[in-house]
């Protein structure tokens, strides 16, 4: 599998693969006046190398149209698209895991050209969330700009992954604006993350809609000094707190009748059967 070659013989540069496919290919196409080792010197790669990258792709055991496609400039590109679409419609915009991007490509036969393995397509992984990350930011910067000031009210909460991610959304827009990992959940990390969310956009927070968590209060009063409002689960959970003791006492009082009156009733079918 191509996992096994990722290395470069009798040199320690590492080669980007779109640049040692491109070396290939124009050597395969160069004229044949021009000799191997004057090739390589003409590209400042040692003869070594070039025959390592040669060898290498006349070894792929797979249909010759495919390794000529998959290992030229245009194939190397269109891979490229591929793996990155992969993951971005199976494992961001879908539910699917790293495991399933490497299993797909070792069933369509990719992984002759494309390392497939879970650690290789992990470090890919990572680099599409830095650059998903990193394009959010631009685009935040670039439209928060050309954004009406608004007045927003801001529904927060906390999840476990299992860390502490603290979350943020316009309920009207559904947009995020805060989805950060952090080392507590203390009115004061609220603040910041909150803070440095709003920075780019021009709105103002006008109400925070959460649970009853006590940092969650002193974030919405004390940090952004507007009104909090609880969620739904918590708006029924006082309304029942006041209501509750007294129809639980009800219903005690029932129980308590009636398991006075089904003894009442055995006593009195014993009576009769005696006599």
């Amino acid at each position: 599998s191509y996992n096994k070659s990722l290395y470069v013989a009798s040199e320690n540069k590492k080669w980007d693969r779109a640049v040692t496919s491109k070396l290939v290919y124009d050597c395969e196409l160069r004229k044949q006046t021009i000799s191997q080792r004057d090739f390589a010197k003409k590209i400042v790669v040692a003869r070594s190398t070039l025959r390592y990258w040669l060898d290498r792709k006349s070894s792929i055991d797979a249909h010759f149209v495919l390794v000529e496609f998959f290992e030229s400039p245009v194939g190397i590109a269109f891979l490229h698209r591929l793996v990155t679409s992969a993951h971005v419609s199976f494992t961001k915009a879908g539910a699917a895991s790293i495991h399933n991007v490497s299993d797909f490509l070792k069933k369509a036969g990719l992984s002759l050209f494309v390392a497939s393995s879970y650690s290789s397509q992990r470090r890919v992984d990572r680099q599409i969330d830095d650059n998903i990350i990193q394009f959010g930011n631009i685009e935040d910067n670039k439209l928060g700009r050309q954004m009406p000031a608004k007045t927003i009210t801001l529904c927060e909460d906390e999840t476990f992954h299992p860390e502490i991610c603290l979350v943020a959304m316009d309920p009207v827009s559904n947009f995020i604006l805060v989805e950060r990992y952090a080392i507590n959940r203390e009115s004061k990390t609220w603040n910041e993350a909150v803070r440095d969310a709003l920075s780019n956009f021009p709105v103002e927070v006008i109400q925070v809609a959460s649970d009853e968590g006590r940092s969650l209060i002193s974030h919405a009063l004390k940090g952004l000094k507007v009104h909090h409002s609880p969620d739904c689960f918590h708006v029924i959970y006082e309304i029942g707190k006041g209501t509750c003791g007294a129809l639980m006492s009800k219903v005690k009082n029932a129980e308590k009748k009636y398991e006075k009156a089904v003894k009442q009733i055995t006593v009195l079918l014993k009576t009769a059967i005696r006599e």
